[in-house]
């Protein structure tokens, strides 16, 4: 199982997530992917940060090409790349939260309905 955002809020869900079902760190294989025009040791500081753990136990950074012509917005000292987080023997964990996502469909969107709802 792999989960990838930039979001470092999402990340910071997935591990407590993960956690809740108890998945331990050694479980995990942790990657950043980043523009090579992007800051690289502030984005393994940055993701070393939310995720707590610390970056020599972090895979190989990934460089992307830079291509001109495109005009990304994800740029500036608000650009960390994304974070990969790949979960080992994960077969039973992606069978586990598969379950999970057909009870929250099987309950449809009519059970929902009428519960006060957290903005």
């Amino acid at each position: 199982m792999i989960f990838v955002n930039s979001d470092a809020d999402m990340i910071t869900l997935f591990r407590a997530f993960l956690s809740v079902l108890g998945v331990e760190d050694d479980r995990l294989r942790l990657q950043i992917a980043i523009h090579e025009s992007g800051d690289v040791e502030a984005a393994e500081r940055f993701w070393s940060d939310v995720v707590q753990i610390p970056v020599s136990s972090f895979n190989r950074t990934t460089l992307k090409r830079h291509k001109v012509r495109t005009n990304r917005k994800n740029v500036g000292a608000d650009y960390h790349g994304c974070l990969s987080i790949r979960v080992l023997q994960s077969a039973a964990l992606y069978r586990q939260i598969e379950g999970m996502w057909w009870a929250v469909r099987a309950a449809g969107p009519t059970s929902l309905q009428g519960r006060s709802r957290v903005v």
